[in-house]
């Protein structure tokens, strides 16, 4: 016996559907990348410079947030891409198995 319950093979609208949404979401993802990195470096450099202005170093503090924005938003990079990795094995493994429809 099959592995798999039989279903009913996928029709080719609907894999078409599901191959449009997956792209969409790795669009989304991807273009998070371009309003999180600058705001996390804004928000870095501005929240810098008003504590370093409370200890009277306003721009040894916007320099020291300005790195820490910058650090922020490579790690926001780097969560997307692996985001981004995920859903493409996951997509790989789901489109094998859309292809052959469930049906041994």
């Amino acid at each position: 016996m099959a592995d798999s319950p039989d279903l009913p093979p996928l029709s080719e609208k609907r894999l078409e559907r599901r191959k449009k949404r997956r792209e969409v979401k790795e669009m989304a993802d991807v273009s998070t990348i371009g309003t999180v990195f600058p705001m996390a470096i804004l928000i870095g450099l501005f929240g810098g410079q008003a504590i370093g202005g409370w200890f009277g170093a306003r721009s040894a503090g916007a320099l020291i947030g300005l790195g820490i924005g910058i650090a922020a938003g490579f790690y926001n990079v780097y969560k997307v891409i692996k985001v981004a990795e995920r859903r493409e094995r996951e997509a790989a493994g789901h489109g094998a198995e859309d292809s052959q429809g469930g049906s041994s």
